[in-house]
């Protein structure tokens, strides 16, 4: 179990790792693959969208792709040193990881871009459904995950941040066990191109890997709270306090659970099951 914060510390923790110099090592090592992503999503998009979202670790310098198919471009970046980096500019609004629970951001964007991020969050699934809170019905998700075989895992050929490996098969199971979306447009790239693998610039390895690119439609858009939601802490409270015994008393079932001559009282709690379970 990988809680996202781990990711999320793991990230914080790496800001003396940049310096000018190593910012311009990574520009150099992802700048094939980045653009080669970029030019891709911004010629499926095909049309002009009014608010953009794009969340990624480290890729921020080649966020002003999308300039050009959006009236107002949002940023959530998860590298301290690129997010100071996108501070100093006036055409990209930043946002932070947190605000993807904020309500006032539902039904909002038209499009979302996950650039590097699948492979890097514990719940990708729950991500999806997050994503698919913040975007208008009809909106766009588009996202590109590398492709990672088990030689490769063998072998380590892998970044240090990345926790989820998909392969061609893994992702279509994603996109179909999911329930917002329906898919527009994927795209199983299996030419093997360098990807340096992780956000690091002292880390880059030389490892050829194919990707999967994908844009989905926002059709039965998530609204309700999602577990992922709680604190780590939270859940483990709910998980305790929701035995069940607990569930049966709260939802009024028990007509077949059998009867006793002597009265049992029910259990205490204060565990509303409705606020849990977003209904």
């Amino acid at each position: 179990f990988v809680h996202p914060k781990v990711v999320s510390q793991y990230f914080e923790s790496s800001v003396k790792n940049y310096s000018s110099e190593s910012l311009v090592a990574l520009h150099k090592y992802q700048t094939e693959l980045c653009q080669r992503q970029a030019e891709y999503f911004v010629k499926a998009l095909e049309i002009k969208r009014e608010k953009l979202l794009i969340v990624g670790a480290g890729r921020s310098l080649y966020s002003q792709f999308y300039n050009r198919v959006c009236q107002q471009l949002f940023l959530i970046e998860l590298i301290p040193a690129f997010r100071d980096w996108a501070t100093t500019q006036p055409d990209i609004l930043l946002l932070y990881e947190k605000d993807l629970q904020r309500e006032s951001l539902f039904d909002t964007f038209d499009t979302i871009i996950l650039t590097n991020v699948l492979q890097r969050t514990a719940f990708p699934k729950a991500l999806l459904a997050r994503c698919s809170r913040l975007l208008r019905t009809g909106g766009e998700l588009a996202f590109d995950v590398p492709i990672t075989s088990l030689e490769s895992l063998e072998k380590g050929q892998f970044g240090g941040e990345e926790i989820n490996f998909f392969s061609e098969e893994s992702v279509n199971s994603l996109i179909l066990n999911q329930g917002s979306f329906e898919i527009k447009s994927i795209f199983h790239d299996s030419v093997l191109r360098n990807d340096p693998s992780t956000v690091f610039p002292y880390e880059q390895v030389k490892n050829p890997r194919g990707s999967t690119k994908v844009i989905l439609t926002n059709e039965r858009p998530t609204r309700e709270r999602i577990i992922l939601d709680y604190e780590r802490e939270q859940l483990e409270y709910y998980l305790k306090s929701l035995s069940f015994g607990v569930f049966v008393v709260a939802n009024n079932i028990g007509s077949w659970a059998g009867s006793s001559d002597t009265e049992t009282p029910a259990p205490k709690h204060d565990l509303d099951p409705q606020n849990f379970f977003g209904h």
